[in-house]
């Protein structure tokens, strides 16, 4: 969609990610999760019609793998940096204490992170296997560049706005710790009647400096795809997988029955593992692209 847009208005793609950068950058601005959700709201329901779509799609075209036989063989290789950007598919975790801590009704907290997950193992599961067996192999990472119009072309504007109203929630809880950091290292900026949160110029102006870092990352990393195996293997194994395991090890050890902490342990090795070959085949695979 950006690519196709880039042609039509004669922009070359950098000078489009700066244009997208700065569509999504009121929404920044937003204080308080609450209003953030609303945003997140719309990004749901235009994923719905992404599925929806995809669906409607696959119902109307026949299918490229039809037998067990047409599946294409096992790439082993593959297998790392794939890891590496399933695990950042379901790493909000850091969304989660203030997720809680805004929630009208805080003890549902679990079931709706029980039901968030199954949505979007759904939605991906859909968009995978229907992606596969209408496309076989030959599937591209951006799947809708398959299709043909005007399907094509709807896909790609409900992609662009759950994009767009998703950026957001992952920079919520950055822009907390950047503030609380800036709060404390320069007391000026502090708002004078509470001492809490940032004055409205130093909170505009610390917005827009994170997101002038993730617009300079998008920029200057052409192979995003890559950057996310890298950051999902390295961080975001450790904050989904890990960490939690050590903690609940750590808090809870005395509880445990021998089981309980032979699977913590177990998972915390095998993590570590496939997340170090992960990082390191990415991080290999960056370097050489």
């Amino acid at each position: 969609m950006c690519v196709f847009l880039c042609i039509r208005l004669g922009l070359d793609v950098q000078r489009w990610t700066v244009i997208c950068a700065g569509a999504v950058l009121p929404t920044v601005y937003l204080s308080k999760l609450s209003q953030v959700s609303w945003l997140s709201l719309v990004g749901i329901v235009t994923m719905t019609g992404i599925v929806v779509c995809t669906i409607v799609y696959s119902a109307t075209h026949s299918f490229v793998i039809t037998s067990y036989s047409q599946m294409p063989k096992l790439e082993i290789d593959s297998w790392p940096l794939a890891i590496g950007i399933v695990v950042f598919g379901y790493a909000a975790h850091a969304q989660f204490p203030d997720m809680e801590k805004d929630m009208a009704q805080p003890e549902t907290f679990p079931r709706a992170i029980n039901i968030a997950f199954i949505y979007v193992t759904a939605v991906y599961l859909v968009l995978a296997i229907l992606g596969f067996l209408v496309f076989g192999k030959d599937t591209d990472e951006v799947f809708s560049t398959d299709m043909t119009k005007p399907i094509r072309t709807i896909i790609n504007v409900l992609l662009v706005i759950s994009s767009a109203v998703s950026y957001a929630l992952p920079m919520f809880p950055v822009a907390f710790l950047f503030e609380n950091a800036a709060r404390k290292l320069f007391p000026l900026c502090a708002k004078p009647e509470s001492g809490e949160g940032l004055t409205w110029f130093y909170h505009i102006t610390g917005r827009s400096f994170l997101v002038g870092l993730t617009l300079f990352v998008a920029i200057t990393v052409p192979h995003f795809s890559l950057l996310i195996s890298f950051i999902g293997s390295l961080t975001c194994v450790l904050v989904c997988f890990v960490f939690p395991c050590l903690f609940h090890l750590a808090i809870h050890g005395r509880q445990l029955s021998p089981f309980r902490k032979a699977l913590d342990i177990f998972v915390v090795v095998v993590l570590i593992a496939a997340g170090s070959l992960g990082a390191y085949t990415s991080f290999t695979a960056l370097l050489n692209a």
